[in-house]
């Protein structure tokens, strides 16, 4: 029982670790006194190996300890430290990550202040030959515009081995029509406005195309039954419960358009049902 609590105390430094590492990482990395010597950014590693990770303090900085953080790292950037030079880390990665990861070392000055290093990025990429691709999806068939949908491309290996590769830096996509569908934040499918088009994925000379349909939708209809009504209201609540920004200015769940989905936009909708609906 003690070993869970500890590693979920570590989990909990870590996260918070790393969200002040996206808080701060711009406004201290002028001031910060630590740089990431080695490995070199977008440096290619093969996913399961070992990376050695050396830091660099310039003169002067009074650093109590000294750590990496990281995705690829989990909590073995927090339980590796160093409180004297020199600073070098060797960590195991994943063998499931394929993709760009960022590192970053931190440095604790006392009293719960941290300086953060700029951030190098690793490129975690398999050496192993993939003879087929393939997507969790054969085709897409979207409610409305906003609606997003992730895209897993799978590459299989001669030996019968499958990798996702939906992230790796050398799998590209590309929409035939941007104003039907298009891709945000790499794989993410996202729907546009009515139409059809197909999505082209490849990775090293092989492809694998997936047909997309966007349709005419009734304002407020969410779940394409022609109709709005109190599933729509429900599904729009539960999207509006948890604040989120607007997947773009075509988004239909933004019905007032501010960017970001609301119980406001909740409300607006109800102006829209056919019948009698009600805030959940």
């Amino acid at each position: 029982m003690r070993d869970g609590h500890g590693a979920t105390r570590r989990l909990t430094l870590f996260l918070c670790a790393f969200g002040c590492f996206c808080a701060l990482l711009f406004a201290r990395d002028a001031q910060a006194g630590l740089r990431i010597t080695a490995p070199a950014d977008g440096t290619v590693v093969s996913p399961g190996g070992t990376l050695t990770v050396a830091v660099a303090v310039d003169p002067g900085s009074r650093y109590r300890s000294v750590r990496v953080v990281g995705e690829v790292i989990g909590l073995s950037g927090l339980t590796q430290a160093a409180m004297t030079p020199p600073y070098q880390f060797t960590f195991t990665l994943p063998a499931d990550r394929i993709g760009p990861h960022r590192l970053t070392a931190v440095g604790a000055l006392g009293r719960g202040r941290v300086d953060y290093s700029a951030p190098v990025t690793v490129d975690l990429e398999p050496a192993a030959a993939i003879a087929r691709l393939s997507a969790n999806r054969a085709r897409v068939s979207f409610d409305y515009p906003g609606q997003q949908i992730p895209l897993v491309i799978t590459g299989a290996t001669g030996s019968g081995g499958a990798l996702d590769l939906s992230r790796s830096s050398r799998t590209t996509y590309r929409s035939a029509d941007v104003a039907v569908a298009r891709l945000l934040g790499g794989r993410l499918l996202t729907a546009v406005g009515p139409g059809s088009t197909t999505v082209t994925v490849s990775y090293q000379g092989l492809t694998v195309t997936v047909p997309v349909e966007v349709p005419t939708v009734i304002p407020g209809d969410f779940n394409g039954d022609g109709v709005v009504d109190q599933d729509d209201v429900n599904l729009l609540a539960a999207v509006a419960s948890a604040h989120l920004p607007a997947a773009g200015p075509f988004d239909a769940r933004d019905l007032d358009h501010d960017g970001v989905i609301t119980r406001r936009d909740v409300r607006r909708l109800l102006s829209l049902c056919a019948g009698s609906c009600a805030l959940p």
